[in-house]
């Protein structure tokens, strides 16, 4: 495991995750950008459909109707 300062943990569900990551800004932006993820994918086409669903081990599909 990486020592240094800052030492950063990641909480899901209550259980830590150590940082093991470089110690600049940039590693550790993309290493918290990387676990929150965006908050919504546009799926603009429906071949779209297959990459996404196999770009996790979860994912959410809404169908809606444009207003």
């Amino acid at each position: 495991m990486a020592q240094g300062f800052p030492t950063l943990k990641w909480f899901s569900d209550g259980e830590a995750s150590d940082y093991n990551g470089g110690r600049t800004e940039e590693t550790i932006v993309a290493w918290v950008s990387k676990r929150m993820g965006p908050a919504t994918t546009p799926l603009p086409a429906a071949s779209d459909f297959d990459t996404f669903k196999d770009s996790a081990d979860v994912v959410v599909v809404g169908f809606f109707e444009k207003e």
